[in-house]
């Protein structure tokens, strides 16, 4: 398994005016490949605690991924793979909003480092909200970024990682595979608590 270098494509550009930019490749594609990189370490994961995956290719319509557990869809995820100056707008949040409440099923957002307000307008339409607690990066974009000295919240994609997000998302699933329909507006949840809980399972 190779970390670190998935979605990267370093040949866009010259390495010195690139360097200068504020994104180590050009904009579109270093979105993209952010973008992508959360989704599919997320689905790798839950693929190897033996649920089903599906991730939309399309990073600007519809969710971002579908979980499915014998043959049922259980759980539907939109992923934000943000850094600590990203805003959410009214509108994403309600586009955010309206993919997910699509569905039936438990709904969440997974995130990097929304903040309280944001994390609220979520649970108050009874989304589950988990937070990773940084910005998952390619090691070339990481080292970008540490040049300039803007590496707060942010993580290089390693197997340290994988394992942390794992037992994030093993608190999340246990909750989506106990709670019953009356309690999927109960939306918050400490991760902290849910990983000791899980534990002592």
């Amino acid at each position: 398994m190779l970390y670190g270098s998935l979605f990267i494509d370093k040949t866009f550009g010259g390495g010195d005016s690139v360097s200068a930019n504020k994104y180590p490749i050009e904009k579109t594609r270093y979105l993209q490949s952010v973008g992508k990189l959360l989704p599919h370490r997320i689905c790798q994961i839950l693929n190897e605690m033996g649920y089903k995956t599906w991730m939309n290719p399309r990073q600007n319509n519809g969710v971002d991924i579908e979980v499915w557990h014998n043959n049922t869809l259980i759980l539907v995820i939109e992923v934000l793979n943000w850094s600590i100056g990203s805003m959410l707008s009214k509108r994403r949040a309600s586009n955010i909003i309206s993919n997910l409440n699509q569905y039936t099923c438990a709904k969440a957002v997974i995130h990097t480092v929304l903040g309280k307000n944001d994390i609220q307008k979520f649970e108050d339409e009874g989304i589950i909200t988990l937070k990773i607690g940084y910005q998952l990066l390619p090691k070339y974009f990481y080292r970008f970024f540490s040049r300039k000295g803007q590496t707060r919240k942010r993580k290089i994609d390693s197997r340290e990682t994988k394992e942390d997000m794992r037992e994030k998302i093993q608190a999340l699933m246990h909750k989506v595979m106990t709670i019953s329909e009356e309690e999927i507006n109960n939306t918050y949840i400490d991760v902290e608590t849910m990983i000791k809980t899980y534990a002592s399972n």
